[in-house]
């Protein structure tokens, strides 16, 4: 995106991590991908939390949540995903049920 001059945005963000989101529900995907969309997605999260010209909000966090039920990982939603939700006072919303 920065090579080609575009500007991040929240739905930039989004998407990005909603891809990731659908690449984990494929079938056959490996263990050691759905790790690095995890990761990759919690560094494109921290990018967001940090660009001074946008904002965490529900659709974001709602993406994390579905790449983390998608990859089968809700052991780790309280503790890694749920919990930002109380952090930027975002309240759930149907999508996040």
């Amino acid at each position: 995106m920065k090579i080609h001059g575009h500007k991040m945005t929240e739905y930039i963000y989004n998407g990005l991590i909603r891809t990731y989101a659908g690449a984990a529900a494929l079938r056959n995907v490996k263990e050691e991908h759905i790790d690095q969309y995890i990761t990759d997605s919690f560094v494109l999260f921290n990018q967001l939390q940090n660009d001074p010209d946008c904002n965490v909000t529900p659709q974001v966090l709602n993406s994390l949540l579905l790449l983390h039920t998608n990859a089968l990982r809700v052991d780790d939603l309280d503790s890694k995903v749920l919990i930002l939700y109380e952090k930027h006072k975002i309240p759930h919303d149907i999508y996040t049920y």
